[in-house]
């Protein structure tokens, strides 16, 4: 495995992890949309704790993930062509959603959520037969929306190049300075400020969070060009560790201003969207911790994980399957955590303890091992 795909893949292993962590967080904070929840009652601190991890791996994950799905897709493409690349995408990424939205999300929300809550819900197949015929299946993509939304942007992608257009593989050409990455930056900022205008956070269309999807559409195409330009292959790893620091230090100072300026701990909700300027500062300080976060992390990856030893390879190989299968896990040792009596953050530093290693332990002995869900994930 040559050491490019190799440190993608530790990358995303990480992001991984990182999205397990966090719905393990929404258990226990309710900031933001998840399965099962209980809402306890939080002090200031708590909630800021809980606040300040959800912005920023938000902030950066899945946008992260995007970018990287984009630098891969000249390669696929140029190795397969239009029909063999737009019939590969349909199966990975389109199976693995109809999967969840056919078999596992009734698994959650009527299996796991009905057993813990038995008068809530129906006997099963009604439920399922009004999950289908009511065509509510199509809205039950849950964590699989990222397979969607990267499936619209393949296709998107592939149609362009069957009409011809591409980016001309210069690899030669100097990387982006300073100039053009701040000019990335607030190119995704005032895009999802004018989005959040309309759809302010915490709305969803069609199960997407469109608020976020300025900095995902931005970045797939930012891999691609970062694909056939060759940058990746030349990012110096010491700029890669101050874009780092930069993001933790800057960024961690400049949320906790910002959360107190903006009022949204008093209840006052302009910064989730709007036009109100702690919208349009929080739309900047997602799209520098995103960026920022991004190029130190690649760089630093590029350097230091290009190889895959033992359990880490198995666990990397294993990371989509994780994405795809974690919310049954997670709920399911939430239910089992349930009767304990312990502080929110103590229950998520526990609920996340498990639920990473059990959702990979899965995905090894059970996926791998089913012949049919292997083949789908």
């Amino acid at each position: 495995m040559r050491a490019r795909i190799a440190y993608l893949d530790n990358l995303k292993l990480l992001v991984i992890v990182l999205v397990v962590v966090f719905h393990s967080s929404v258990t226990y904070s309710g900031i933001g949309s998840w399965y099962y929840t209980e809402k306890p009652r939080l002090d200031v601190l708590t909630l800021g704790v809980f606040g300040f991890f959800a912005s920023f791996s938000q902030a950066f994950t899945m946008g992260l993930l995007f970018f990287m799905a984009g630098y891969v897709v000249p390669l696929a493409y140029g190795s397969r062509g239009f029909a063999a690349f737009v019939r590969n995408r349909l199966f990975r990424l389109g199976m693995p959603t109809l999967l969840f939205m056919l078999a596992i999300y009734p698994l959650v929300v009527h299996g796991l959520l009905g057993f813990a809550r038995p008068n809530k819900y129906p006997d099963f197949f009604s439920f399922y037969a009004n999950h289908i015929t009511s065509l509510g299946f199509t809205w039950a993509a849950g964590p699989l929306w990222f397979a969607e939304v990267l499936l619209l942007l393949s296709a998107a992608y592939a149609l362009a190049r069957l009409w011809k257009w591409d980016i001309p593989m210069l690899r030669r050409k100097a990387m982006p300075g300073m100039g053009t990455i701040l000019f990335l930056m607030g190119a995704i900022a005032l895009l999802t400020f004018a989005i959040r205008i309309f759809y302010p956070i915490g709305t969803t269309v069609f199960n997407f969070q469109v608020y976020f999807f300025a900095q995902y559409a931005i970045l797939f195409f930012a891999g691609i060009v970062a694909s056939r330009k060759g940058w990746l292959e030349r990012l110096d790893e010491q700029q890669g560790k101050w874009w780092l620091i930069a993001a933790v230090v800057l960024g961690s100072a400049s949320w906790a201003v910002l959360v107190r300026a903006s009022g949204i701990m008093g209840g006052n909700w302009a910064l989730l969207g709007g036009l109100h300027w702690q919208s349009a500062a929080y739309a900047l300080w997602e799209s520098f911790v995103g960026v920022a976060m991004s190029i130190g992390l690649l760089a630093v990856f590029r350097k230091r994980c290009g190889r895959q030893k033992g359990v880490f390879s198995g666990m990397a190989q294993n990371s989509f399957a994780v994405y795809v299968f974690h919310a049954p896990i997670v709920v399911s040792i939430a239910l089992l955590l349930r009767p304990l009596m312990l502080h929110p953050l103590a229950k998520w530093v526990i609920l996340s303890a498990i639920a990473v290693p059990a959702c990979f332990l899965f995905a090894a002995f059970v996926v791998r091992k089913t012949p049919v869900l292997n083949r789908i994930v």
